[in-house]
């Protein structure tokens, strides 16, 4: 998938959005503002096939609404998840975020967290992670976010060893039609709209958030290779995002034509200048190398990325009794990922612990020579699709107390390309 193929998407919803925003809409109600009776009561739907609140939900889950992120000013995902008990986020390769929950965390724990989008699991078969391929999503963009503190492989499978991060898109309830324009320091800014059409026996409503994180010019320490002594570089975390949504909904699920949603979703994604590998690459090299530092890196430790992302989902309900409901899922989306690190601050020679110095490697089979590459810098990356289909028939009559559900699917994760490219300083290709 292109980035122009994104791109078309994502704009093609623009005219569409800025004609539909006319309606304003009443501030939302943050779950702080509920009192304890009605904070029980709040739906949620991560933790069990059936309709439950957090009363009755046997696991550790936290419901979010714009509200309750809007009033701290949250600009990213993680910001944004700060505010639930027990988990905290960091900074991963790159740009991508990880979570830690329970005081979990190291530096993999990108992993280990399902996350959905609108019902559709976006974990990928590269990096059992969906933080490096999707790793911006903007609040402005969500409706609701329901996470499971702790194991949800029962429901989810092996992504979710340590939690589920289930997000929403708005619907029609959460924005009503609004645009927004936010600025503010290091030249950050964020232009929303969201609009609501109803139509006959349903209705279509949809989305659009633009995003921009300027240069913050981030001092970061390091110690010089050769001699242990320390030193700083400069990172500027810069990032501009574009992504949209767009919902169809027709019928209701106790009508003979049941319940259909169409649900689409892209993203085009850029970020400069934010954390490099650091040094988890090379302690290995300390059995042959005088090294007082492992920062081979040095003042140009930085990571740039570029991604596309493009999602749809089609869902069918219809109610065969009061207490028998039926529910088709399908799913597809396809992802195409690109980091850039710099390496060019290597050096051209390294001491051994022999006392002598070895040249730096410009191929694979160089004689005479340590695995470190010449000054250079790295294009790696994936393009992934993952496809999918659940179908679900859920029974829950309150009256005889009886609940159960009956599924089967298929799910699919297939990676379409993988790569690294190693390229000199002067253009020549060390690994392709």
């Amino acid at each position: 998938m292109s980035r122009r193929a994104a791109a078309s998407a994502t704009g093609g919803m623009a005219l569409w959005l800025m004609c539909a925003a006319a309606r304003a809409q009443e501030p939302d109600a943050s779950v702080f503002d509920l009192p304890l009776e009605s904070l029980m009561e709040l739906e949620v739907s991560v933790a069990s096939p059936f309709e439950s609140n957090i009363a009755t939900t046997a696991a550790s889950v936290s419901i979010l609404r714009p509200a309750d992120w809007e009033r701290r000013g949250a600009r990213t995902l993680p910001e944004a998840l700060e505010q639930i008990p027990s988990v905290a986020t960091y900074a991963s390769l790159n740009s991508a975020p990880m979570m830690a929950v329970r005081g979990y965390a190291n530096e993999i724990s990108v992993r280990g967290m399902a996350l959905q989008l609108d019902g559709v699991p976006l974990n990928n078969f590269s990096y059992s992670t969906s933080a490096y391929d999707v790793p911006f999503l903007s609040p402005d963009l969500l409706g609701g976010i329901e996470m499971i503190r702790g194991p949800g492989s029962t429901l989810y499978g092996s992504d979710a060893f340590h939690g589920v991060l289930a997000l929403s898109t708005r619907r029609a309830a959460d924005t009503g039609g609004r645009q927004r324009v936010q600025v503010g320091s290091h030249g950050d800014a964020v232009y929303s709209v969201h609009a609501a059409q109803p139509l006959d026996s349903g209705g279509v409503q949809g989305g659009l958030v633009l995003t921009r994180h300027g240069g913050r010019e981030l001092t970061y320490a390091y110690h010089d290779y050769r001699t242990g002594r320390p030193a700083s570089g400069v990172r500027d975390d810069r990032l501009q995002d574009a992504a949209g949504y767009l919902h169809w909904t027709h019928g209701q699920a106790e009508e003979a034509g049941g319940a259909w949603h169409l649900n689409l979703f892209a993203d085009e994604y850029h970020s400069d200048d934010f954390p490099g590998t650091g040094v988890q690459f090379y302690p290995p090299l300390r059995a042959r190398m005088r090294l007082q530092s492992l920062s081979l890196a040095a003042d140009r430790d930085t990571g740039d990325q570029d991604s596309a992302f493009l999602m749809a989902g089609l869902a069918y309900e219809k109610r065969l009794s009061p207490a028998l409901l039926l529910s088709l899922n399908t799913w597809r989306w396809s992802a195409r990922q690109t980091w850039i690190f710099d390496f060019s601050a290597y050096p051209l020679t390294f001491p051994v612990t022999d006392g002598t110095e070895l040249p730096c490697r410009t191929s694979q089979t160089q004689p005479n020579a340590l695995p470190v590459f010449c000054p250079h810098t790295v294009h790696q990356g994936t393009e992934d699709h993952r496809t999918g289909l659940k179908l679900t028939l859920t029974r829950d009559d309150r009256r005889a107390r009886t609940q159960w559900v009956l599924g089967a699917g298929r799910d699919r994760l297939e990676v379409d390309k993988a790569f690294v490219r190693r390229k000199g300083v002067d253009g020549q290709m060390y690994l392709v």
